[in-house]
């Protein structure tokens, strides 16, 4: 007799899970903070407030702006110099397309559900051949009206899958959230950016991987 899957969707974060995105989010957000008058920022904690959250929230919260204007002015800049540079700067990390191969080959559906501007998540997809695995790649919208929940809630309407058939796999606290608010199963990276090492499974987190590879014995047939 042949196992199901619980799974049919794995939905994949870019920032942290897929790749190391930090040096060109980094490098952006200092060019966009010199091309405004302002000192670079070299305190890491300080820049690690920009992995995750949409763009403009990063400039609110990490530089505490409030004229509106001034972080369109922001997220302009940053983005601009981002799409041209600062994207491929990515590093992937080890043994995920191994991973994403080894999903494909066992039919599952794959996303990429990304706070990203959908536009530069698909540039770099097809920049670092990530492309061939994935079936989809949803990422925000111009006006950053997408949250991590709508953007995984809409990639399992568009595949007709439930949320029970549905796994986010991602590195931060944002993340869980999201799929909290999907109601689908998340699992946490602990190799990224966002979860302190010793992070258990718990409310909100139903697994946690130390490496990529450790995806494979979960999402076998059970």
């Amino acid at each position: 007799m042949v196992k199901e899957r619980k799974y049919k969707l794995v939905i994949f974060d870019l920032d942290g899970t897929l790749m190391n995105t930090s040096p060109g989010i980094f490098e952006s957000a200092n060019k966009t903070r010199e091309a405004m008058g302002l000192s670079r920022e070299e305190d890491l904690s300080v820049m690690s407030r920009f992995i995750g959250p949409p763009i403009k929230d990063c400039f609110r919260v990490t530089y505490n702006m409030t004229d509106e204007k001034q972080i369109e002015e922001a997220v302009t800049i940053f983005r601009g110099f981002y799409t041209s540079h600062g994207m491929y700067q990515a590093v992937p990390f080890q043994g995920m397309k191994d991973t994403l191969k080894s999903l494909k080959d066992q039919g599952y559906l794959l996303a990429v559900g990304t706070m990203k501007h959908g536009s530069t998540a698909k540039a770099m997809m097809t920049h670092f051949g990530f492309d061939p695995y994935f079936d989809e790649v949803a990422g925000s919208d111009e006006h950053g009206v997408l949250t991590k929940g709508l953007i995984v809630q809409s990639l399992c309407e568009q595949f007709g899958v439930l949320p029970s058939e549905a796994v986010l796999v991602g590195d931060t606290m944002h993340d869980a959230l999201g799929a909290e608010f999907a109601h689908v199963d998340f699992i946490a990276a602990q190799y990224g950016f966002g979860f302190p090492d010793g992070v258990e499974v718990g409310k909100g987190i139903d697994a946690v991987i130390a490496q990529p590879l450790d995806l494979l014995p979960l999402l076998r047939a059970e």
